[in-house]
């Protein structure tokens, strides 16, 4: 029994390795709020969500399939969450009563196998009854599929011969053995004889006994017997249980990843913003088009003010560069952008109001940092140490954000380091999008007149004022910072504005 509601040919697994740099992403594209508003308290939820979320899909298939069944959820979600606490109330209560069913003793592997299989049939009859009843509200191939194996497994007379099985193996009334008997009367060959009520002619004549209360010796011996008739049922019963409590485990962290995305989409839903399904393009295509894109984390922070959202268009572009008015907008668009493109790749919705990309082999992130206290080498260096761990994490087709990187230093140092270091990047097929206030830096690729680079602008009105709108735009050899610098005395000056 397979779940296949992450991958079309795999189950989801929470220990598959991160390529990319969880944490760094995590706190340069603002992603914790948006994983608590996924998780809604609930640990499971966080813990699957953040690792789906850094698993990128690097194939446009897998991503749409993902979002076919996103799209049926959302559908029906009560269906959804549902299911949800179906089996986390059976994990709960396996937890609380079934301590375990592997052990060194066989009897007790065989007993605990048969309870907890005995147990789990309330709810494959809870979850045939969706299969039957709710399927047909469900469009998408991974939907379809798993209610398919959903009735085809579990069909009645299955669960009825099962349910009949498991309570003759219970022995309740006793248990039938054969045996032979060899050389000085000791017993061997023991067989686990099935009590056939239709015939009961056959085995009720069989000699029988039953111990005293008190006859612990005798009960330790009968015990034995019993494990040797029924040795070879034990591992194939210990099996299927594990089998089926896999079952479980999986079908709870793949359903964890929907609900979370349920949690998140009721969020947005309660805001003005839209939420858009990205449309994914091979990586060899170089496609970035989008409208209305704006800060998701930004927008799960309810505020008295407007969040700007921007558009943009960068076909065949392996190269970005922003630059423009301090406090313009051009660091909340680059985290726009990235969480973007994560997001998509993880088969969920977009902040948007539409979006296309090309998929990438791993997003990376470079952004400064503020200065730390406890560190033994200078900022520079510790920049530089940062681009060499992420240059050795990265793949042809990957995306690099840079912001203000290697600003510690005086521009001119700065903007050779970054021009060195974009010029390696772009001949390795790595996309950049670079956040700059270096003019040399940003104005020497622009003289290039490269037709796959393209120049962005945070603008400003004619009077300072910012209105965090990003725009085509060649690069200015100021970033107005005069502007925040008379707001900021000219208040200083006149405490009652």
């Amino acid at each position: 029994m397979n779940v296949y509601l992450m991958h079309q040919d795999r189950n989801f697994s929470i220990n598959e390795t991160i390529t990319q740099d969880q944490k760094t992403l995590t706190r340069d594209l603002g992603i914790e709020g948006i994983l608590e508003v996924m998780a809604n308290q609930d640990p499971i939820i966080y813990d699957i969500c953040n690792q789906a979320l850094f698993l990128s899909l690097n194939d446009p298939d897998a991503i749409l399939y993902r979002q076919a069944i996103l799209k049926d959820c959302i559908k029906n979600p009560k269906i959804i969450r549902t299911m949800y606490e179906l089996v986390t109330e059976l994990l709960v209560k396996k937890k609380e009563w079934f301590w375990s069913f592997t052990s060194s003793y066989r009897s007790s592997n065989l007993s605990g196998s048969v309870n907890l299989l005995k147990f789990f049939i309330k709810y494959f009859i809870c979850f045939k009854e969706i299969a039957d009843n709710e399927a047909s509200k469900f469009n998408s191939a991974g939907f379809k599929n798993f209610f398919a194996m959903i009735r085809e497994n579990l069909d009645d007379d299955f669960i009825k011969m099962l349910d009949t099985n498991l309570k003759e193996l219970q022995f309740k009334d006793g248990v039938l053995i054969s045996a032979q008997v060899g050389k000085k009367l000791y017993g061997h060959s023991y067989v686990l004889r099935k009590k056939n009520k239709s015939s009961r002619l056959k085995w009720r004549f069989a000699p029988s006994f039953t111990l005293h209360s008190r006859d612990d010796r005798g009960a330790i011996d009968l015990g034995y017997r019993k494990v040797r008739a029924c040795e070879p049922i034990i591992d194939p019963i210990v099996l299927s249980t594990q089998h089926v409590l896999a079952f479980w485990n999986i079908l709870k962290s793949e359903l964890a990843f929907y609900v979370g995305a349920l949690n998140l989409y009721d969020r947005i839903r309660e805001t003005p913003y839209p939420l858009t399904f990205p449309d994914p393009m091979e990586a060899a295509e170089k496609d970035l088009n989008c409208e209305g894109l704006y800060d998701l984390g930004l927008s799960l922070i309810k505020t008295a003010e407007a969040i700007i959202s921007n558009s943009l268009s960068a076909n065949m572009n392996d190269l970005l560069i922003v630059t423009g008015a301090n406090q313009g907008g051009k660091t909340t668009f680059l985290r726009s952008l990235g969480q973007a493109q994560l997001m998509m790749q993880c088969g969920l919705f977009v902040p948007s109001e539409s979006f296309t990309a090309s998929v990438c082999s791993g997003i990376f992130s470079h952004f400064t940092k503020d200065e730390d206290a406890t560190m033994t080498s200078g900022k520079l260096d510790e920049e530089l140490n940062r681009m060499s761990a992420i240059i050795d994490k990265l793949t042809p087709q990957a995306l690099i954000l840079f912001n203000e990187s290697f600003a510690s230093t005086n521009e001119r140092e700065g903007s050779e380091i970054a021009r060195q270091i974009v010029k390696a990047l772009l001949a390795k097929e790595i996309r950049v999008v670079f956040v700059t206030h270096f003019f040399a830096f940003a104005n020497g690729f622009y003289q290039e007149k490269n037709p796959h680079h393209l120049f962005l602008r945070a603008e400003r009105s004619d009077d300072g004022s910012r209105t965090f709108v990003i725009l085509p735009g060649k690069p200015f050899p100021t970033s107005f910072g005069n502007d925040l610098y008379q707001r900021v005395f000219e208040t200083c000056r006149n405490p009652s504005t």
